[in-house]
């Protein structure tokens, strides 16, 4: 973004908006009176730049990356003028900026965009978020308990189960005394595994990729799934004391229908736990509610977890 505004006389968050207009994609919603840029929307957090007294001409084309912008100062305040790769532009006239962020409980939310080992891939998915919230919006964002979970997105062994199609999906790019680090949060998890923690503690010493494909593997199995149980506990616990997204929408038939479902498993042994998929407050809110059934079968010798979608709304 291109400003010849001297640094004193920059409105608020410059740096966040310069930040945006660099990463490409730009999401502008307009509602409730207000005018908002996109900072960082995911399950546990909802942030925006939010332009005051804002006169938008045109509109943001969010599918458009290719984006140049120029800030200049207007009467009592500013002028950002967008050019989208030639194919669009708009312009935001505004007095000064404020940042907004709301934070959300995240722990019975989930998202299964593929089959087989759900509960690994659910913890990749929630790792990754919380690793997102602290990063971009700081340790004041969290606890630290959420940063010891955050910190688990340098452990390699769960880059095997990608939450996301591959299209999406990330590589771990920590160096070694991350990955390190993140191994021992592990270890502390894992305390009472035994087999699973000399393991770690070997990918500790080593932490390559052949001794990450083994923590993987062993992972899967039965008899560690304590561990997996253990830190979905704690990611329910943390994001628990956040406030739940309040949406007015009735039990009906398939809530009810999921009820019965996971009391009826439960009685025959299988774990159970239940996910929302919901919508963000602000924005797109035309996406469908779904409650989900994340099922747990330790009943045999091998684990089998699979999940189950009711649209509720």
């Amino acid at each position: 973004m291109h400003t010849g505004i001297p640094e004193e006389k920059r409105p608020d968050y410059f740096d966040r908006l310069q930040e945006l207009i660099g990463c490409g994609s730009l999401e502008l919603i307009q509602e409730d009176g207000k005018c908002r840029l996109v900072y960082l929307m995911n399950d546990a957090a909802e942030s925006f730049l939010v332009f005051e007294e804002a006169v938008v001409t045109g509109f943001c084309d969010k599918k458009i990356m290719d984006n140049h912008a120029v800030l200049d100062l207007y009467k009592e305040g500013y002028i950002l003028s967008v050019n989208q790769g030639g194919e669009n532009a708009f312009t935001i006239r505004f007095r000064n900026m404020s940042f907004e962020i709301k934070l959300y409980d995240y722990g019975d939310i989930g998202h299964f965009w593929i089959e087989d080992d759900e509960d690994l891939r659910w913890l990749n998915y929630h790792i990754l978020m919380l690793r997102d919230k602290m990063l971009y919006l700081g340790r004041e964002a969290g606890t630290e308990e959420e940063a010891a979970l955050a910190s688990l997105a340098d452990f390699e062994p769960l880059y095997f189960f990608p939450s996301v199609p591959i299209e999406f999906q990330q590589t771990c790019g920590a160096g070694a005394e991350e990955k390190k680090a993140a191994a021992q949060v592990m270890i502390e998890l894992a305390a009472g595994d035994e087999k699973l923690v000399r393991q770690l503690e070997k990918y500790k010493q080593d932490p390559s990729l052949k001794q990450a494909r083994k923590v993987a593997r062993m992972m899967r199995k039965k008899e560690h799934f304590y561990v997996i149980e253990t830190i979905i506990e704690q990611m329910r616990i943390q994001g628990s004391q956040y406030e739940k997204r309040k949406y007015e929408h009735q039990v009906n038939d398939e809530i009810k229908r999921a009820a019965t479902r996971k009391d009826e498993l439960q009685k025959e042994g299988y774990k159970v736990y239940w996910f929302w998929q919901e919508p963000f407050m602000i924005g797109k809110r035309d996406v469908p509610f779904y409650a989900q059934l994340m099922i747990v079968d330790l009943r045999g010798w091998k684990k089998k977890v699979w999940v189950e979608i009711y649209k509720v709304g």
